[in-house]
């Protein structure tokens, strides 16, 4: 004698790979939203907190967000695009001693701090040492507890149903 126990999973499966795609278009969608929040807090800090001086706003509005699905993992990368001095505000450095030349014209022309022009065949400028004035990092920590708690209520959601 022999008991046969049975049991169909294809519907466990079934709401299994429902679960996994609803994870996986919510994490997306959730990685946008902690990239925004990310976002907002590191222009906030280039605007104020960093000690950085905007003039021409081209830091302020490099900042790009940019979300992938790589496998298994979404990844959302943050941060300024094409803008050289971004990483020595970040980071600080030294900018080593250099000349430099006018590339279209005949000379450089600048206004000195009395509004008096000033014109050179070219110019050798000193070495730098610009010190560190993080926008990205503290943006990081300041609103990495608020990412993880969004994420982990999506996660809660989504097993819940």
């Amino acid at each position: 004698m022999k008991i046969i126990l049975k049991d169909n999973i294809s519907e466990v499966v079934r709401n299994l790979e429902e679960k996994a795609n609803a994870i996986t278009t919510g994490t997306v969608v959730e990685m946008y939203r902690a990239m925004s929040i990310l976002e907002a807090a590191i222009k906030q800090n280039i605007r104020v907190r960093s000690g950085l001086k905007v003039r021409s706003g081209s830091l302020l509005n490099s900042i790009q967000k940019e979300v992938t699905i790589n496998g298994n993992q979404v990844v959302g990368k943050i941060g300024p695009e094409n803008i050289p001095y971004a990483a020595i505000h970040e980071y600080g450095g030294t900018i080593p001693a250099r000349r430099i030349e006018p590339r279209h014209s005949k000379a450089l022309k600048w206004m000195g701090t009395n509004g008096q022009f000033w014109f050179s065949k070219g110019h050798d400028l000193p070495a730098a040492v610009i010190p560190a004035r993080p926008y990205l990092e503290p943006a990081m920590e300041e609103k990495a507890e608020i990412i993880r708690e969004r994420f982990a209520t999506f996660i809660t959601k989504v097993m819940e149903k």
